[in-house]
C-alpha cells in the first residue's frame, strides 16, 4: 500500500449509506419494512468498507471517515495519530 486511502472506497461507502438511510426514509413514509429490508445490506457493505478497507496506513486501525473528496480540515488516526490521506 503506499500510505494512501482509496478515495473510490471512500466514495462507495458514502453511497452505500446514503442508499441505507433512503431505505430508512420509505420504511417511515410508507410505514413497511420494505425499505429496512433494502438498505440494510447496503448499511452493512458501508461499515464493511469503512473498517476494513479503510484503515490507518500506520497502525491498521480501522474507522476512517470517508471523505467524497479533498477537505479543508486534516483528520488523523485516533489510535497512532498519523495523518489520513486519500488518493486521488
Amino acid at each position: 500500500m503506499n500510505g494512501k486511502l482509496p478515495r473510490k472506497w471512500a466514495r462507495i461507502s458514502i453511497i452505500f449509506m446514503g442508499a441505507f438511510l433512503a431505505g430508512t426514509l420509505v420504511t417511515i413514509l410508507m410505514n413497511s419494512p420494505v425499505g429496512m429490508l433494502v438498505g440494510t445490506p447496503f448499511a452493512i457493505a458501508s461499515l464493511i468498507i469503512k473498517f476494513v478497507i479503510l484503515r490507518c496506513p500506520g497502525c491498521g486501525h480501522g474507522g476512517a471517515i470517508p471523505q467524497w473528496s479533498k477537505a479543508q480540515k486534516v483528520y488523523h488516526c485516533p489510535r497512532c495519530g498519523a495523518k489520513l490521506e486519500y488518493d486521488d
